[in-house]
């Protein structure tokens, strides 16, 4: 379900990404910002998905819960 998520994900960065190149001003601006906010967020949720994928069975609840908020902070 996060493998999905970060694919989900990193489709509307690129979206994003395109929509920043033509526009042009004000909307060039919010955009740009709309990206360097989400870059960040992306980059946090992927890490904690790698370590959840790593984690001992004793330590799962605890990574899968950080992992969960990583992601929960994307929305």
């Amino acid at each position: 379900a996060y493998d999905k998520s970060l694919a989900d994900l990193d489709k509307q960065l690129d979206d994003l990404k395109a929509q920043v190149a033509k526009a042009t001003g004000d909307e060039k601006t919010r955009l740009e910002k709309a990206w360097e906010a989400t870059a960040p967020k992306r980059e946090a949720a992927a890490k904690k998905l790698a370590e959840l994928k790593k984690v001992a069975a004793d330590k799962w609840d605890a990574a899968e819960k950080e992992t969960k908020e990583a992601f929960e902070n994307l929305k």
